[in-house]
Protein backbone atom coordinates (compact mmCIF):
# COMPACT_ATOMS: atom_id res chain seq x y z
CA UNK A 1 0.00 0.00 0.00
CA UNK A 2 1.56 3.22 -1.00
CA UNK A 3 -0.61 6.50 -0.33
CA UNK A 4 -1.09 9.34 1.99
CA UNK A 5 -1.64 8.22 5.33
CA UNK A 6 -3.56 10.85 6.34
CA UNK A 7 -5.97 9.77 3.27
CA UNK A 8 -5.65 5.95 4.66
CA UNK A 9 -6.54 7.06 8.24
CA UNK A 10 -10.12 8.92 6.70
CA UNK A 11 -11.17 5.83 4.38
CA UNK A 12 -10.24 3.23 7.34
CA UNK A 13 -12.59 3.05 9.70
CA UNK A 14 -11.82 2.12 12.87
CA UNK A 15 -13.04 -0.93 15.34
CA UNK A 16 -14.83 -3.00 13.04
CA UNK A 17 -14.74 -6.65 12.09
CA UNK A 18 -13.61 -7.90 9.28
CA UNK A 19 -15.95 -9.76 6.70
CA UNK A 20 -13.08 -11.62 5.29
CA UNK A 21 -11.39 -12.80 8.60
CA UNK A 22 -13.43 -12.16 11.66
CA UNK A 23 -11.15 -10.09 13.06
CA UNK A 24 -11.39 -6.27 14.58
CA UNK A 25 -9.45 -3.88 13.52
CA UNK A 26 -9.16 -0.60 11.08
CA UNK A 27 -11.44 -1.56 7.71
CA UNK A 28 -12.52 -0.22 4.44
CA UNK A 29 -16.01 -0.93 3.58
CA UNK A 30 -15.99 -2.86 0.28
CA UNK A 31 -19.09 -2.34 -0.92
CA UNK A 32 -19.34 1.69 -0.39
CA UNK A 33 -21.58 3.39 -2.66
CA UNK A 34 -18.67 5.46 -4.24
CA UNK A 35 -16.67 2.61 -5.49
CA UNK A 36 -19.09 -0.43 -5.47
CA UNK A 37 -20.96 0.16 -8.48
CA UNK A 38 -17.47 -0.34 -10.28
CA UNK A 39 -15.96 -3.59 -10.25
CA UNK A 40 -13.04 -1.90 -8.63
CA UNK A 41 -13.16 -4.52 -5.65
CA UNK A 42 -11.43 -8.29 -6.09
CA UNK A 43 -12.87 -10.23 -3.27
CA UNK A 44 -14.46 -14.03 -3.83
CA UNK A 45 -16.10 -13.04 -0.68
CA UNK A 46 -17.96 -9.99 -1.48
CA UNK A 47 -21.62 -10.25 -2.67
CA UNK A 48 -21.68 -8.90 -6.28
CA UNK A 49 -24.46 -6.25 -7.15
CA UNK A 50 -24.46 -7.06 -10.12
CA UNK A 51 -25.06 -10.54 -12.66
CA UNK A 52 -23.05 -9.40 -15.87
CA UNK A 53 -22.17 -6.43 -17.92
CA UNK A 54 -26.24 -6.11 -18.68
CA UNK A 55 -26.10 -4.70 -15.39
CA UNK A 56 -24.41 -1.70 -16.24
CA UNK A 57 -25.30 1.51 -17.45
CA UNK A 58 -22.86 3.32 -20.57
CA UNK A 59 -20.69 4.65 -17.68
CA UNK A 60 -20.16 1.13 -15.59
CA UNK A 61 -22.75 2.29 -13.00
CA UNK A 62 -25.45 -0.01 -11.93
CA UNK A 63 -28.33 0.89 -13.64
CA UNK A 64 -31.10 2.72 -11.41
CA UNK A 65 -33.87 -0.42 -11.55
CA UNK A 66 -31.24 -2.40 -10.07
CA UNK A 67 -29.77 -0.45 -7.32
CA UNK A 68 -32.72 -1.20 -4.40
CA UNK A 69 -32.10 -1.15 -0.96
CA UNK A 70 -28.80 -0.20 0.46
CA UNK A 71 -26.49 -3.49 0.92
CA UNK A 72 -25.33 -4.46 4.73
CA UNK A 73 -21.73 -3.37 5.38
CA UNK A 74 -19.02 -5.60 3.49
CA UNK A 75 -15.93 -4.98 5.42
CA UNK A 76 -11.83 -5.50 4.81
CA UNK A 77 -9.51 -4.86 7.17
CA UNK A 78 -6.20 -3.75 6.21
CA UNK A 79 -3.80 -6.46 7.20
CA UNK A 80 -6.22 -8.48 4.87
CA UNK A 81 -5.47 -5.93 1.82
CA UNK A 82 -1.49 -5.93 2.46
CA UNK A 83 -1.85 -9.90 2.52
CA UNK A 84 -3.81 -9.89 -0.81
CA UNK A 85 -7.30 -11.14 0.90
CA UNK A 86 -9.11 -8.84 -1.47
CA UNK A 87 -7.74 -6.33 -4.23
CA UNK A 88 -8.23 -2.78 -6.20
CA UNK A 89 -8.19 -2.83 -9.96
CA UNK A 90 -6.22 0.08 -10.52
CA UNK A 91 -6.54 2.12 -14.29
CA UNK A 92 -3.06 3.57 -15.52
CA UNK A 93 -1.15 4.71 -18.16
CA UNK A 94 -0.08 1.05 -18.51
CA UNK A 95 -3.39 -0.38 -18.72
CA UNK A 96 -5.54 -1.78 -16.04
CA UNK A 97 -3.80 -3.57 -13.12
CA UNK A 98 -5.45 -6.46 -11.65
CA UNK A 99 -4.50 -9.34 -9.13
CA UNK A 100 -4.57 -11.34 -12.71
CA UNK A 101 -2.05 -9.49 -14.48
CA UNK A 102 0.94 -11.40 -15.78
CA UNK A 103 4.34 -9.67 -14.85
CA UNK A 104 6.01 -8.28 -17.78
CA UNK A 105 9.54 -6.10 -18.80
CA UNK A 106 7.37 -3.17 -18.10
CA UNK A 107 5.23 -4.62 -15.17
CA UNK A 108 6.98 -6.64 -12.37
CA UNK A 109 4.93 -8.26 -9.71
CA UNK A 110 5.97 -6.11 -6.91
CA UNK A 111 4.18 -3.49 -8.61
CA UNK A 112 1.26 -5.04 -9.11
CA UNK A 113 0.79 -6.55 -5.80
CA UNK A 114 1.85 -3.08 -4.59
CA UNK A 115 -0.87 -1.18 -6.65
CA UNK A 116 -3.40 -3.69 -6.41
CA UNK A 117 -2.87 -3.37 -2.17
CA UNK A 118 -3.91 -0.02 -2.52
CA UNK A 119 -6.82 1.68 -1.96
CA UNK A 120 -9.09 4.21 -4.30
CA UNK A 121 -9.01 7.18 -4.07
CA UNK A 122 -12.22 8.97 -3.64
CA UNK A 123 -13.18 10.84 -6.86
CA UNK A 124 -16.07 11.10 -9.86
CA UNK A 125 -13.96 11.53 -12.69
CA UNK A 126 -12.14 7.66 -12.90
CA UNK A 127 -9.70 6.38 -10.48
CA UNK A 128 -7.00 7.16 -12.97
CA UNK A 129 -3.40 6.32 -11.07
CA UNK A 130 -1.03 7.91 -12.10
CA UNK A 131 2.52 6.55 -13.42
CA UNK A 132 5.74 7.83 -13.86
CA UNK A 133 9.02 6.18 -14.00
CA UNK A 134 7.92 2.80 -15.13
CA UNK A 135 5.77 2.54 -11.98
CA UNK A 136 2.63 3.50 -9.99
CA UNK A 137 3.27 7.08 -8.09
CA UNK A 138 2.32 7.48 -5.05
CA UNK A 139 -1.70 8.99 -4.06
CA UNK A 140 -0.84 11.68 -1.75
CA UNK A 141 -4.22 12.88 -1.04
CA UNK A 142 -6.68 16.11 -1.88
CA UNK A 143 -3.44 19.39 -1.63
CA UNK A 144 -4.30 22.80 -0.25
CA UNK A 145 -2.03 25.43 -1.29
CA UNK A 146 -0.08 24.95 2.42
CA UNK A 147 0.67 21.20 1.09
CA UNK A 148 2.62 23.10 -1.64
CA UNK A 149 4.16 25.59 0.34
CA UNK A 150 5.35 22.13 2.66
CA UNK A 151 6.47 20.22 0.00
CA UNK A 152 8.63 23.23 -2.17
CA UNK A 153 12.34 22.37 -1.01
CA UNK A 154 12.45 26.62 -0.82
CA UNK A 155 9.14 26.82 0.81
CA UNK A 156 8.01 29.02 -2.51
CA UNK A 157 4.58 27.05 -2.76
CA UNK A 158 3.08 28.85 -5.33
CA UNK A 159 6.17 28.10 -7.86
CA UNK A 160 5.58 24.59 -7.33
CA UNK A 161 2.42 25.19 -8.43
CA UNK A 162 2.91 26.82 -11.29
CA UNK A 163 5.40 24.43 -12.03
CA UNK A 164 2.73 21.38 -11.58
CA UNK A 165 0.23 22.70 -13.21
CA UNK A 166 2.80 23.93 -16.63
CA UNK A 167 4.06 20.24 -16.65
CA UNK A 168 0.47 18.66 -16.61
CA UNK A 169 -1.64 17.22 -19.02
CA UNK A 170 -3.94 19.53 -21.37
CA UNK A 171 -7.09 20.10 -18.97
CA UNK A 172 -5.50 19.00 -15.62
CA UNK A 173 -6.31 21.89 -14.04
CA UNK A 174 -9.37 23.37 -15.53
CA UNK A 175 -10.48 26.70 -14.26
CA UNK A 176 -7.25 27.03 -11.69
CA UNK A 177 -4.71 29.54 -13.09
CA UNK A 178 -0.99 30.48 -10.45
CA UNK A 179 -3.52 33.60 -9.74
CA UNK A 180 -5.69 31.17 -7.74
CA UNK A 181 -2.66 30.55 -5.71
CA UNK A 182 -3.40 32.67 -2.07
CA UNK A 183 -0.54 35.10 -1.25
CA UNK A 184 -1.21 34.01 2.55
CA UNK A 185 -2.37 30.50 2.64
CA UNK A 186 -2.94 29.28 6.31
CA UNK A 187 -3.89 25.42 7.10
CA UNK A 188 -7.53 25.74 6.52
CA UNK A 189 -8.54 24.44 3.71
CA UNK A 190 -8.82 27.09 0.58
CA UNK A 191 -10.03 25.71 -2.81
CA UNK A 192 -13.37 24.19 -2.66
CA UNK A 193 -12.46 21.89 -5.65
CA UNK A 194 -10.17 18.81 -5.02
CA UNK A 195 -6.62 18.71 -6.49
CA UNK A 196 -5.28 15.29 -6.30
CA UNK A 197 -1.65 14.65 -6.09
CA UNK A 198 0.94 12.34 -7.04
CA UNK A 199 4.28 11.70 -5.93
CA UNK A 200 6.93 9.17 -7.79
CA UNK A 201 7.92 6.88 -5.58
CA UNK A 202 11.69 6.95 -7.42
CA UNK A 203 12.40 10.63 -8.67
CA UNK A 204 9.98 12.88 -6.41
CA UNK A 205 8.48 13.94 -9.19
CA UNK A 206 4.94 15.78 -8.68
CA UNK A 207 1.34 15.73 -10.55
CA UNK A 208 -1.65 16.49 -9.88
CA UNK A 209 -5.00 17.54 -11.34
CA UNK A 210 -8.11 19.31 -10.30
CA UNK A 211 -11.53 17.81 -9.78
CA UNK A 212 -14.17 20.63 -9.93
CA UNK A 213 -17.22 20.25 -7.93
Amino acid sequence: MDCDERYVKDLAADDQTCNICGKMGRCIRLNAEWFSDYPYVECNLLPSRVEDDDDLDEYGNVKDELVGEEPEPFYGCLTCLSEGRFNFVHETAAGFITRDTIPNLGITKEIIDGLTRTPHYRTRRGNDYRWHCDDYMSYRGQWQPIDFIRAAKNGDGKALFSKIRSESEPGAFRYYTDNDFPDNPTDRAYWSSAVHTFVCRHCGYICAYVELD
